[in-house]
């Protein structure tokens, strides 16, 4: 932890900016999943249930682990 704090600020950017072409909705759960603190970053049953995986996402098909 002391490593990180020691570490020079930098201002945040977005990814929109890094990449211009890209789909927005991706760039959100990207962000989402990057969370640098684990308390605020998605789970997996969460990045599933993103709307980027709208089409794709079937609950009867993804069991969860309980552990």
């Amino acid at each position: 932890m002391k490593y990180i704090q020691n570490l020079p600020k930098r201002t945040k950017q977005s990814w929109q900016a890094l990449f211009p072409k890209a789909n927005p909705i991706g760039l959100d759960l990207l962000a989402k999943m990057l969370t640098f603190n684990p308390n605020e970053r998605l789970t997996v049953k969460e990045c599933l249930e993103h709307k980027y995986f709208l089409e794709l996402h079937c609950p009867d098909e993804e069991p969860v682990s309980d552990q």
